[in-house]
């Protein structure tokens, strides 16, 4: 039973984890231009 809430403990670190780098990925998307021009490169080819 400890390892079942050891586990789910550490899948709910990690999906948090994931939300907060993906949010602050986009934030950081949305603020530097640099970010944009890859997208657009990306998109081109």
């Amino acid at each position: 039973m400890e390892t079942l809430l050891t586990v789910m403990g550490w899948l709910a670190v990690a999906a948090l984890a994931w939300f907060l780098y993906d949010f602050v990925r986009k934030f950081f998307a949305k603020r530097m231009p640099r970010e944009r021009t890859e997208n657009v490169n990306k998109d081109m080819y």
